[in-house]
This record gives C-alpha cells, structure tokens and sequence, in this order.
C-alpha cells in the first residue's frame, strides 16, 4: 500500500497541470506591489495589438502637416513571451507583425505586412521584498523586419511598398526604479542609453548606384516616469510620459579599401519661411527631441488572465520626411493617436 502522503499529493489539483501553484514558484501580486521581475519560476505569454491612423507628416521644427491627402495607417501584432528565471532575474522576448497601409483620394492602396525587428533582453534585480524597487536592463533589438525597400527611386511620391524594419541593430543598457506610496500608488522611472550600429541597408542608396549603402542611427538617450494607482485587487490605472534624444544620422558607403567607411552627416538645408515672412536657410535633419504620452488601464480577472488597454499621443518630434514614408517607426513615427490592447495568460 502506498503511503497516504503520496497518495494525498497525487490527488492533489494545484500539484498537476501547467496553470497549477507550485512551491517553487512565486506569488503574483497587484501591479503596485509587484516587483521590476517576474516572480521565481512564472511565465508570461502576452499578445498586444496596436493601431494608428495619420494624415501628417512631422516637417522642418518637427511642425506636423498635411500628407498629400492621403491615410498612412500602421498595425502592429506583438507576441511576447517572459519567464522568472530566479527571484531576481527575468528573460523576455518580443516579435512584432507589422501592417503599414496607405490610402488617399487618388485611389492610392498600398499595403506591406510582414515581421518587425524582434527584442530580446533581461532585467535583474538585486534586492526583492522592499518597499521600493531598483533594477538594471539590457535590451538587444535584432534587425529582423523587411528593410529592403520596393524601389530604389527614393522619395514618398514613388512610394510602392513599406518597410517593417530599419535592417540595423540596437542594445541598450536601462536603470529601473519603482517608489510605493501606501498600497495605492507606485511611481516608476527608467532611464536608457541605446547605441545603434552602423550597418548596410537596403533603403541608402548610392546616386548612381545600389541599394547597399551604410546607415549609423543616432545614438538614443531616454527617461520614461509613470504613475499607477491600484483601485482594487484587479483593476489599475496608469499615466505615462517618454522623452528620448536621438543624435545625428550618417550615411554612407565604403570607401576605398575594405577597412575604411566614409560616412556623412544625412541631413540638408534649405529654405524657410517664418512668422514675420522672413526667409532664410535652416538645417534640417531626422534627429532631435521626441516625446510621447499615454494612458493604461489593466483588468486582472484571474492570477492567471491580465487584460488592458491603452491610448498614446506624440506630442513632439523630428523631422519625419527622411523616413515617414518609409514606415521606419523607430526613427520617424508619424503623428497620431495610437490606441492599443493586449491579452496575457501567465502560469
């Protein structure tokens, strides 16, 4: 005869199954109280949606302006997978589908839909189980979506197809910070540096030449502050800011030899009308401030189900007419409401 212990532990529901407690796992807690990681031994699968219709393209200043008549709406579809590798230590992964459709009252139907650049990182935190929270990031962004463009004529009145990558790779390196007020509200922070590779692209072209040219983005330094406030076990509420500082752009191609790159500062002048009627000269270049806002709200039905949805607003930005109509989010999103939702299951 078995013993009745055994007996009892395989009888036992929350011993079986992939949803089942264990004790080697963590506990979920509500978004305030939770920490910068996943607890011990959990896993998270998310799938978020998100859309956006824009008529503007970010001009000289960054000053938004009508886009020929014309609709560009982007969709993304992001699956995302995160496990609590230890008490202290997270590993995620994220593989945007990207949807870029443009429209306008000329009959223009234009349409790309295929994988965006993936995210792939960790987040470690060396102290759990205080009333605040401090962590340290590293993000690596992997050059996984379309960047090579339907022609190579260049400029967005010869526009036959969209990317969904910018063909270059990024790492970033993040500082994370949590302040609990009470059990009702948390503040976070985060600031970031990301150095952006230099790589070939398809979509720099050589004049007279081919689409293999080298494109360096700008450098990116960025500070994100947000507020939540936990209602109740299952519902919170949450505002966010981002401000980001994107350097120069260089573009180029190689030069003679096969060690040495020659590259140039991409950016141009040309003349400006102001206020007053003055015209002069300006330079003008994709680089600059950008700053975003938002709003989230998260539904926690189960421990097992987060639900939530989501609304952002570009507030100020760069000049978008070096890559707008190309569909590189990353270095010229398009002005707009962007609204989103996302479904969870975690185990």
């Amino acid at each position: 005869m078995w013993p009745l212990p055994l007996v009892l532990l395989l009888l036992d529901p929350a011993s079986a199954g992939v949803f089942g407690d264990k004790t080697m796992r963590g506990d979920w807690r509500p978004d305030v109280a939770s920490e910068l990681v996943l607890p011990r031994g959990r896993w998270v699968l998310d799938l978020t949606a998100a859309t956006r219709a824009s008529t503007e393209v970010r001009g000289a200043f960054g000053i938004p302006a009508p886009y020929d008549d014309a609709v560009f709406r982007t969709s993304t579809f992001t699956i995302g997978v995160e496990t609590g590798l230890s008490d202290r230590t997270t590993l995620y992964l994220r593989a945007p589908w990207v949807d870029h459709h443009l429209t306008n009252g000329l009959g223009a139907n234009i349409r790309t839909t295929a994988l965006g650049d993936a995210h792939s990182g960790v987040r470690f935190q060396p102290w759990v189980g205080r009333a605040h929270a401090l962590a340290f990031g590293v993000d690596l962004k992997s050059p996984s979506g379309l960047e090579w463009p339907a022609n190579t004529r260049g400029g967005d009145a010869h526009t036959e197809g969209f990317l969904t990558g910018t063909g270059t790779t990024n790492v970033s390196v993040a500082t994370l910070g949590r302040v609990r007020a009470g059990e009702s509200f948390a503040f976070d922070g985060r600031v970031a540096y990301t150095h952006k590779f230099a790589s070939v692209v398809g979509y720099v072209v050589e004049i007279g030449g081919f689409g293999d040219g080298w494109l360096k983005p700008g450098d990116e330094f960025r500070g994100d502050l947000a507020v939540t406030e936990q209602l109740d076990d299952h519902v919170s509420v949450r505002l966010s800011g981002t401000a980001r500082y994107v350097g120069s752009y260089l573009v180029g191609v190689s030069g003679p030899g096969v060690t040495k790159l020659e590259l140039y500062w991409l950016g141009s002048e040309e003349p400006y009308t102001y206020d007053d009627g003055t015209v002069g000269t300006i330079e003008t270049d994709p680089s600059g401030w950008f700053v975003d806002a938002a709003a989230h709200v998260t539904v926690t039905p189960s421990k097992h189900v987060v639900l939530s949805a989501d609304a952002s607003a570009s507030m100020l930005g760069a000049d978008g007419r070096f890559f707008t109509h190309l569909g590189l989010e990353e270095f010229s999103p398009a002005p707009g409401l962007t609204l989103g939702a996302s479904g969870a299951v975690r185990w």
